[in-house]
């Protein structure tokens, strides 16, 4: 019987006990040996003896880094998922600027407001370290801007030419 106790006792002292919160408490021998009622003489030479300490601390070990692990998972995710949407954004915007440009409607102060904001959004990408999975969205920028050079040249060089106004 008395062997049962102690067996259970390292148990509880390795593993510790689990609360309804989900942490787990882990009780000193001392605490042990009172709850138990068995010889403290007993648990300490063979907690010394089997290095219970030593188990312990590794189990503590594994857990934490085992939570650590999950935390670090949750808060990927978490930066993934606006990530991911941020970037879906600015690629739709890239596709209604080509619509744009390639509408001949297009006036003057959409052109402005259109490069305003794929500068905008290359600035934000850039300053907040976004990294794409493929280069069509560098390649759809690229294209976007070269229009717009073209469209800035045109009108360097034909200052007569009236964007119509919608």
């Amino acid at each position: 019987m008395n062997k049962d106790k102690v067996e259970k006792l390292k148990h509880e002292y390795i593993f510790g006990t689990p609360n309804p919160d989900g942490t787990i408490s882990f009780c000193t021998l001392d605490e042990l040996i009172k709850q138990y009622q068995v010889p403290s003489s007993t648990v300490y030479r063979k907690s010394a003896k089997e290095a219970w300490t030593k188990e312990r601390k590794k189990y503590k070990s594994n857990v934490q880094e085992k939570i650590g692990l999950e935390k670090t998972k949750q808060l990927t995710q978490q930066i993934e998922m606006p990530q991911n949407k941020i970037i879906e954004s600015l690629d739709l915007i890239m596709l209604r600027a080509l619509d744009i440009l390639r509408n001949e409607k297009t006036s003057a102060r959409e052109l402005l407001t259109l490069s305003k904001t794929i500068i905008f959004c290359n600035d934000y990408m850039s300053l907040n370290g976004f990294e794409q999975d493929s280069s069509e969205s560098d390649e759809l920028f690229k294209k976007i801007m070269g229009m717009l050079e073209q469209i800035k040249k045109f009108r360097l060089e034909n200052p007569e030419f009236k964007f119509k106004e919608i």
